[in-house]
């Protein structure tokens, strides 16, 4: 974790960046384990991911490919209402899906460490829900600009995210 970067010489910055890897398998093995328990009482959950590193596009990141529990709620609830107006139902699905986030991560964090990280999710979101709106107006016959852009947006400001709260809650920082 963090001790074993600044040991050897690297800046803690890069630590969300490294931590993706390791945080993507633990959503995907937590995804089996619920898969698990809920097959014991026949109830079939599908992966909660699929194959994301295969998105072509942000559009398809999100809306097929990543989380799809999460997506499957998060349009029923926020982009359903308001599906007539897209530019609205889009910023208010990831607006949710911030809040969703600050309120299972960073509320804990801070409930225990009296440290506040609040807003840099939603923030983290909000820029996915913009990235979106951007994505749909990229020139389909380029496919290379578009899953670049997907990544960067994605991937870029990952630090939002991935933050303290994240790395401690999946003990990836000690």
């Amino acid at each position: 974790g963090l001790r074993w970067l600044q040991a050897n010489g690297l800046d803690p910055v890069f630590l969300p960046f490294l931590a993706l890897v390791p945080f993507y398998l633990l959503l995907e093995a937590l995804g089996v384990i619920l898969q698990g328990i809920f097959g014991l009482f026949g109830i079939h959950l599908p992966n909660i991911h699929k194959n994301p590193m295969a998105s072509a596009s942000l559009a398809q990141f999100w809306g097929r490919r990543w989380n799809r529990w999460l997506g499957e709620w998060l349009r029923a609830v926020g982009f359903a209402p308001l599906r007539r107006h897209p530019v609205a139902a889009t910023m208010l699905v990831f607006l949710i899906s911030g809040l969703w986030h600050e309120f299972t991560f960073n509320l804990p964090f801070y409930l225990v460490e009296g440290r506040a990280l609040f807003g840099d999710m939603t923030l983290y979101f909000l820029l996915q829900g913009a990235g979106l709106l951007i994505d749909h107006r990229l020139p389909r016959n380029v496919p290379l600009l578009r899953r670049a852009f997907a990544w960067l947006v994605v991937f870029g400001p990952a630090p939002l995210v991935i933050n303290e709260a994240t790395l401690r809650i999946f003990l990836l920082q000690l």
